[in-house]
């Protein structure tokens, strides 16, 4: 008997679609590559999908962690 996951987090093979109850943020507007490699801004507080610069090929979402900058 297996058990089947609630919410499947692989955003790899869906990239154009985030489940709803997943939530994201950022305080500032963000920058990622699209399909065809051009850089784009993506808004605060949304999903940043990354993909191949070559081949197109989704890799997921851009995750970093929170940093603080100490010299300004």
């Amino acid at each position: 008997m297996s058990i089947e996951p609630a919410v499947a987090w692989n955003f790899a093979c869906t990239p154009d679609w985030i489940d709803p109850r997943a939530s994201f943020s950022r305080a500032s507007i963000g920058r990622t590559h699209n399909r065809i490699g051009t850089l784009v801004a993506v808004p605060a507080n949304a999903p940043r999908p990354r993909f191949h610069l070559v081949t197109g090929v989704s890799e997921g979402l851009l995750i970093e962690p929170q940093r603080t900058k100490l010299l300004l």
